[in-house]
């Protein structure tokens, strides 16, 4: 205990000579050797911080890729970060959180001198404020930038995060604090917004709205914390209806602290311009050039890869399997389960209350919704999930599992179109019935109706207005308890999806729900039906609400829930395209 602290001591004096001999013109010896960092350098490698000897790596890492000026500066924040580690060994957490904030005011000095980069100080900060609160910070780098994607044989160009289709899953822990660095490598303007994640509203990666458009060659940083679990997804919302056809899409996953899964599988669903000539006549440039037809989009893939592509599912005898269907593509897809025993936990990564088994049922999903299914895996049950053929997508796709160590159970399902006599699950009906958080509410504080229209020239409207030329906002205070009855007048069904807030479905057509109460974000509206929904105003900003069919939204059918007295951290650009 003594050596230890003698060590306390010396490392500390050592510390806090080094600090105040920075803060001495006179003194610095070090600072003629030094090299000013003057470009941003990018650290494009994950990280987790949730010790100090994270941070300490981190320094050394930056070091190495010289977003640390050299080696003396790197010493000399180690050494501090050294006497906190042994505070925090010892228990003594005032101690240690004290001199993290010396830290800080370290790496403060640094970043006036030119000594460090900005991505360097962000991800030191970030980590040594929440080591003093206890968590976990995770970070990601995020790259828009080109790559080469093979459909159908053919080879085209897209647009993706970390060059993959999709973008690289970020998956994280509840409480975690997420920072996410997004550099853009692309010829335009893009964002990273932030689908069902209750993140604060400059977070929300909305251009224009809560943030400008990132610019080719720049950078931006998105942090929150993640405290709800779930199935989320990220795209770019800088015209949206093209980038997130080009590719600009991935998962966020935000697993419970008390996850028990034997596999956990993430199912992106999307649909693609197969043919190769119209998909770079309508994306090829920097815009759509054309509006293509509806069957124009007439391939459909899970995690990128087509039917041919789709390689089975590892699992084990045994094992408990969670699937998560994320669905960000054009069209409504039908699920058919089949072969054992399924649940559905979870809708827009809100849990379903009691949720019953079934099978041989179908399930419709609609853009921008999440749905978790798990069952118990049966090497000896023929297990079948499929996407079901329509009559934009004509070929089945069939989701296989090879059961690992014990044999091959992959099923050979032909490619035609199943019977649609399946019955299909009325998610509103599912699961044990008990009161939701609004459903004895009487009178509402704010009540707004949301007529979904279309116009004889094709554009596509809430209310009879076309965003954004004219549109009226949902006016709201904090703390407000808001109904919204949504209709649908056209022949076509319409995902709307509620940006920063979980809505609860409180009716359809008048009558109330007979199942679980159903918490998500985006609701499907069929033609010719009537919903109430509620929410709590619970997240102060501007936010989008609009259809997540994205050429709806491109054609007008967007509006926002606005804050009263709230007023933008930002000035908005030129060049912001809100969809």
């Amino acid at each position: 205990m003594k050596k230890k602290l003698v060590l306390i001591s010396t490392v500390f004096l050592f510390s806090v000579f080094t600090l105040s001999g920075f803060n001495n013109a006179q003194s610095t010896e070090a600072s003629n050797e030094q090299v000013k960092i003057k470009t941003k350098s990018i650290d494009d490698a994950d990280y987790i911080i949730s010790s100090i000897e994270d941070l300490i790596s981190l320094v050394d890492r930056y070091k190495d890729t010289r977003e640390i000026a050299n080696e003396k500066v790197a010493r000399i924040l180690n050494v501090h970060l050294t006497s906190v580690n042994i505070y925090a060994e010892n228990g003594e957490t005032e101690k240690m959180a004290k001199h993290l904030a010396s830290f800080q005011q370290l790496l403060d000095y640094y970043q006036q001198e030119e000594l460090i980069s900005e991505n360097a100080i962000g991800v030191l900060k970030t980590g040594a404020k929440y080591l003093a609160e206890g968590k976990t910070v995770k970070g990601f780098t995020l790259i828009a930038q080109e790559a080469a994607f093979t459909l159908n044989g053919t080879e085209r160009e897209v647009w993706t995060y970390n060059g993959e289709i999709p973008g690289t899953e970020i998956r994280v822990t509840e409480d975690d604090i997420i920072r996410v660095h997004l550099v853009n490598e692309l010829p335009v303007p893009v964002t990273i917004h932030w689908h069902g994640v209750p993140v604060p509203n400059q977070m929300d990666g909305v251009p224009g709205v809560t943030q400008n458009a990132v610019q080719p060659g720049e950078t931006f940083t998105y942090e929150f914390i993640a405290d709800t679990p779930g199935t989320y997804w990220y795209h770019s919302h800088q015209h949206s209806a093209f980038q997130v056809d080009k590719g600009l899409f991935g998962s966020i996953i935000v697993e419970e602290k008390d996850a028990e899964y034997d596999q956990d599988y993430t199912l992106i669903m999307d649909d693609w311009i197969g043919d190769k000539e119209l998909y770079d006549e309508v994306l090829g440039g920097n815009y759509p050039t054309v509006e293509a037809p509806v069957e124009a989009w007439d391939t459909f893939t899970i995690n990128g890869e087509t039917n041919d592509q789709i390689e089975p599912l590892d699992v084990k005898d045994g094992d408990l399997v969670k699937l998560r269907f994320i669905n960000v593509g054009n069209y409504d897809y039908t699920l058919r389960f089949s072969g054992t025993k399924f649940k559905i936990t979870h809708t827009d990564g809100q849990p379903i209350n009691k949720p019953e088994t079934f099978t041989n049922k179908s399930l419709l999903t609609s853009p921008g919704q999440r749905y978790d299914v798990e069952f118990i895996y049966d090497e000896n049950q023929d297990i079948v999930i499929e996407r079901m053929a329509d009559m934009w997508l004509t070929d089945n796709t069939v989701i296989e599992f090879e059961s690992v160590g014990s044999g091959d159970n992959s099923i050979e399902v032909e490619k035609t179109i199943i019977d649609d006599s399946v019955e299909p699950i009325d998610i509103l009906d599912y699961g044990q019935y008990k009161k939701g958080k609004f459903t004895d509410i009487k009178q509402f504080d704010k009540e707004y109706r949301s007529d979904l229209g279309m116009k004889e020239d094709g554009s596509m409207t809430i209310n009879n207005s076309v965003y954004p030329k004219e549109y009226e906002p949902i006016w709201v205070n904090k703390g407000d308890i808001v109904k919204l009855t949504l209709t649908n007048d056209t022949p076509l069904p319409h995902p709307m999806h509620l940006h920063g807030h979980f809505f609860e479905i409180i009716s359809r057509n008048g009558e109330d729900l007979e199942g679980s109460p159903i918490s998500r974000d985006t609701i499907l509206v069929m033609p010719d039906t009537e919903y109430e929904i509620a929410f709590e105003a619970d997240n102060p900003g501007n936010w989008m609400y609009h259809c997540h069919k994205l050429q709806h939204a491109m054609k007008g059918m967007s509006t926002m829930v606005r804050y009263e007295d709230y007023e933008l951290p930002f000035t908005p650009d030129a060049g912001n395209i809100i969809e």
